[in-house]
């Protein structure tokens, strides 16, 4: 395990990234439409890192995740 200290989040894990071979990163529930599935952090790194990038969710049953793909 590593502390990484930085002034921005994402760019200190782009950063950090750069020795590995895969970034892998939660998806945040921030409620803004454009945030929905990713969320700022994540989608920062997804798309400034030179690494590749999982962004896993958490499973929420069937229900929550039918309303989700359905209303995007």
């Amino acid at each position: 395990m590593r502390l990484l200290e930085g002034k921005k989040v994402a760019t200190t894990l782009i950063r950090a990234a750069a020795d590995y071979d895969l970034i892998v990163l939660g998806a945040s529930k921030e409620g803004v439409f454009s945030n929905v599935l990713f969320g700022e952090i994540p989608e920062k790194v997804a798309r400034y890192s030179q690494t590749p990038v999982m962004i896993v969710q958490r499973y929420e049953g069937p229900v929550k995740s039918l309303v989700k793909r359905v209303m995007g």
